[in-house]
């Protein structure tokens, strides 16, 4: 769904909009593993690490595309707690992309809440319905809300997400559509 809550009109994945920058360097420093604390930064691969992605509500955009400011705190945060060496910028990614409410990724079958609350109501008053009667749209997946942490969430959800479809492994909670479901179903 992105950023754009049009594409979506579903009452309960309640996505919004958080603007962020990330940057692609190339450097020498080699990373076996990914760091996340202000700014996430990615393992690194051929001499490339990702760095980012900003987490900025409300942001307002910038039309010059200019990005000085942010992009000299975030490297210099980054090199308070690692040291890249030389380093040259390869890319700098910006935009707005979507969050959850919680902030977790939501992926998995998109569930009809007004037929699902209908057949059940008492879902809302915190009965207890096992997902498996959740009416759901045919054919309809959802992969999206990584929000502040997409760019390291994104691909491990996906093969999560292409796990089910063709092997119906079970999506964990933490990340099911249900788990936002049932939130705005007893509300």
């Amino acid at each position: 769904a992105g950023s754009n809550p049009d594409f979506l009109q579903s009452d309960y994945c309640m996505l919004k909009k958080i603007y962020g920058h990330r940057l692609d360097i190339q450097t020498p420093t080699t990373l076996p593993f990914h760091i996340h604390k202000k700014y996430s930064v990615s393992a690194s691969e051929n001499q490339m690490i990702h760095i980012g992605a900003t987490h900025i509500p409300g942001y307002k955009y910038n039309n010059a595309k200019d990005f000085t400011d942010e992009i000299d705190a975030m490297l210099a945060e980054v090199q308070s707690y690692m040291d890249m060496g030389e380093y040259e910028i390869k890319k700098v990614h910006f935009g707005v992309r979507s969050a959850t409410i919680d902030f977790f990724p939501v992926l998995g079958a998109l569930i009809d809440t007004a037929a699902t609350l209908k057949a059940y109501p008492y879902i809302k008053k915190g009965s207890k319905v096992p997902s498996t009667r959740y009416l759901h749209y045919p054919n309809l997946y959802i992969h999206s809300g990584h929000g502040a942490r997409g760019f390291v969430l994104a691909p491990k959800t996906a093969s999560i997400l292409v796990a089910y479809l063709c092997h119906q492994v079970a999506i964990p909670e933490t990340l099911d559509t249900k788990r936002l479901f049932l939130k705005y179903a007893r509300r």
